[in-house]
């Protein structure tokens, strides 16, 4: 992972899967979801005790009063779930 001089902001909380083709339900807390989720845009999950890891947006839309999310090289559920 390459080296993080910049703050880190959350901009959302990943509450759940979304159907089987690997996208996540995130309760958004940014004001930008647009900006910060936009394709190719690269965020930070953060675990309790785990390292960082990082993921690449490949899709975000809107559904309901959530921002529905995947990740390059996360096509399916197995590898969202955990």
């Amino acid at each position: 992972m390459r080296d993080i001089v910049a703050e880190l902001f959350n901009v959302g909380k990943i509450v759940n899967t979304q159907g089987l083709k690997g996208e996540v339900r995130v309760i958004s807390r940014t004001d930008f979801p647009d900006e910060r989720y936009k394709k190719g845009n690269t965020l930070l999950l953060e675990q309790e005790g785990k390292p960082l890891i990082e993921l690449v947006v490949a899709s975000h839309r809107k559904h309901k009063n959530f921002d529905i999310l995947s990740f390059k090289d996360h096509p399916s559920i197995n590898d969202v779930e955990k």
